[in-house]
Formats: structure tokens, C-alpha cells, sequence
């Protein structure tokens, strides 16, 4: 049973990427073994209470992004085959793709910017217009593209599709050169003939407008210290403020109405809601 802190950073953390819906297979009672030590009925109240609240608020609302981060699952799946191995051992064998996968995220999240996981085959065939790709309801103007030497065809004729319309795609570390079969191969070398990729440490640096209008607010804090989600519920802006510290910090955000707006803002840990204008401070507990 991870520790309650643990857990709600795992909530917080899934709130932000969008989940709303949330069905736990943690044990919650000790187990005689002892690899499970259980949660206090008060605890197990408490993480209840904590993701009902923030449900409420943000099922419905639509994450406001437009970074979209490809998912490389083709870059692992064509490295499986037969083993009598078992996963710890078979794990060790795609490190550095795995690697490559989460310092990808890890920068785009030092840098303070959101981002969807976008399946290769929604990429696939997505609508191009205006610069843009559309997911569901989502439209992104930014593809974010990981380290990897596999793609589907399909994904990449989009990929290619989306760079033509205006569209900003950021190749990280290389260029795919293989596909995901050998006779979709020369066609690959095709449409990736001038490409270039963008290194792990300047790849964010083509990201200059990764949000609407519409969530106008600007938070100050360091990336490191407070993870921002950004949502509309119609036409109303939902800030999701995490924080990553573990210490009570105070978020400083800026509009740029004059006065300062008032904003309301919900404790998710009591249930509390209030209102403060932008200029009175708003503490965040650890």
C-alpha cells in the first residue's frame, strides 16, 4: 500500500493528464502477509473525498494544451519477441528507448508545459486544418515526436501532412528511418528525406504558444515546484495547481486585467471554496 502522499501525488498527477474517472486495485486492508499495510478508515475517507472534489470540477472540462506527445509504442514493439525471459530481465533490454521516452517527458514538464499522449493510431488519419491535427474534441498545434527508430506509414503521411498546413512538429534526438513494415520502408525514407531533429535540451525552444487565449493566466512559480494544469469547462478557465514540494508554498499568478480578477478558489483536501482577488495571497500546502 504506497503511502497517502504518494498516492494523492499519483491522483493529482492523473488529474492533470486528464483522467477523471478513477477504480483502485491497491489493497486497502493489512494482508496477513504483510506486503500490504493497509490505509485507516480516515485515510480511506480522505483519498475518497480528495478525488470526488476535484471530479466534480474538472469532469467535463477539456484540457486546453496543444502540445501532443507521441506515443513510440511501435518502437518497443518491434524490438519484442519470443523469450523465456521474465520482465525484469526483458525490461533491461529497451532502457535506453524507455529512457529516451521519459526524459522527453520530464523536459516538457520542466519547462512548465502541458501536454496529451497521443496513440499512433489516432495520429493516423487525424483531420489536418489550419495547422493544426485534431484527436476527439482536442486540437493541437505542436507534435512532439520522441526518440525513436520505428513509425507506421499512416502516422507519418499525418505527421508530414501537418508540417505542410503550418502545423510545428519537433523531431527529439532523430529521425525515425524504419517502418513499421519492410515494404512501407522506402516510403519512410521518402517523407523523412530533410527532416532534422531538435537535441533533448533545446527541443522546447520551438514551443511559443502552447495555450489559448482563453486561459490567460500566467502562474510565476518554478516548473519544479508547481505543476499547472490548464482546463475550459465551456467558457470558463479551470486552473488545476499542483504542489510538487512537499512545503506550503504561495502561487503567484498574473492576469492581465486591471484590477486584478477574483478568482475562486477550491481546496479539494477540506472541500472549502473561496474567493481572492489575484493580488492576496494563495498559500498551497505541501
Amino acid at each position: 500500500s504506497p503511502a497517502l502522499p504518494l498516492l494523492i501525488n499519483s491522483v493529482n498527477h492523473a488529474f492533470y493528464h486528464g483522467a477523471t474517472i478513477f477504480t483502485s486495485y491497491l489493497p486497502l486492508n493489512r494482508n496477513q502477509s504483510g506486503t500490504a499495510a493497509g490505509y485507516k478508515p480516515e485515510e480511506f475517507q480522505f483519498l475518497n473525498e480528495y478525488i470526488g472534489r476535484l471530479g466534480m470540477l474538472i469532469r467535463g472540462a477539456k484540457p486546453t494544451s496543444q502540445i501532443a506527445l507521441y506515443y513510440p509504442i511501435a518502437q518497443f514493439q518491434a524490438r519484442i519477441l519470443p523469450s523465456n525471459q521474465r520482465w525484469p530481465q526483458i525490461a533491461k533490454l529497451h532502457r535506453k528507448a524507455q529512457q529516451a521516452w521519459d526524459e522527453t517527458q520530464r523536459t516538457l514538464r520542466d519547462a512548465g508545459m502541458e501536454y496529451t499522449i497521443v496513440h499512433p493510431e489516432a495520429v493516423s488519419g487525424a483531420p489536418v486544418k489550419d495547422g493544426t491535427f485534431a484527436v476527439g474534441d482536442a486540437r493541437f498545434r505542436y507534435l512532439i515526436v520522441p526518440h525513436m527508430e520505428f513509425i507506421p506509414l499512416a502516422a507519418l503521411k499525418t505527421i508530414r501532412a501537418l508540417e505542410e498546413a503550418g502545423g510545428t512538429v519537433i523531431w527529439v534526438g532523430t529521425v525515425p528511418r524504419h517502418a513499421e513494415r519492410a515494404e512501407n520502408t522506402a516510403a519512410v525514407h521518402r517523407l523523412t528525406d530533410g527532416c532534422s531533429a531538435s537535441s533533448l535540451e533545446k527541443f522546447t525552444r520551438s514551443i511559443t504558444n502552447p495555450y489559448p487565449s482563453e486561459v490567460g493566466l500566467r502562474f510565476l512559480n518554478k516548473p519544479q515546484e508547481l505543476l499547472v494544469g490548464r482546463f475550459l469547462r465551456g467558457t470558463t478557465p479551470l486552473y488545476l495547481a499542483v504542489n510538487k514540494t512537499g512545503e506550503r508554498i504561495q502561487i503567484r499568478v498574473q492576469g492581465d486585467d486591471a484590477p486584478p480578477p477574483v478568482v475562486k478558489v477550491h481546496d479539494p483536501s477540506t472541500g472549502t471554496i473561496r474567493s481572492s482577488s489575484l493580488d492576496e495571497p494563495i498559500w498551497l500546502e505541501g
